[in-house]
């Protein structure tokens, strides 16, 4: 598997891995990613399949742990192209940033 690539983050600081990310195929996408914010062993991501195509149209992240999400990205179209980026900021679930479009 030499196209295979992997990235594992620690971003608390604690000692303990809270972000992976893979790409399997070599195309430069991530293919695998887990998210583990609050160290309990459990993804903290959210994908949700908004058409049934088979592909996240939305994710969301808890990034502090907290139980609420911090980030949203949402694919509105269905073209691969993220659209939107809602961010919270001060963590009282209201969108403080948001941003579009990019690609994921």
């Amino acid at each position: 598997m030499s196209d295979f690539t992997a990235a594992f983050f620690d971003v608390n600081g604690d000692g303990a891995t809270d972000a992976q990310w893979a790409d399997v195929n070599g195309d430069g996408y991530s293919d695998v990613e887990n998210y583990d914010t609050n160290g309990d062993g459990a993804s903290d991501v959210e994908w949700i399949d908004t058409n049934s195509d088979g592909v996240a149209d939305q994710e969301n992240y808890d990034t502090n742990g907290d139980g609420r999400t911090d980030v949203t990205y949402n694919d509105l179209d269905g073209d691969g192209y993220v659209d939107e980026t809602l961010v919270d900021l001060d963590g009282d679930g209201v969108a403080d940033y948001t941003e579009g479009p990019f690609r994921a």
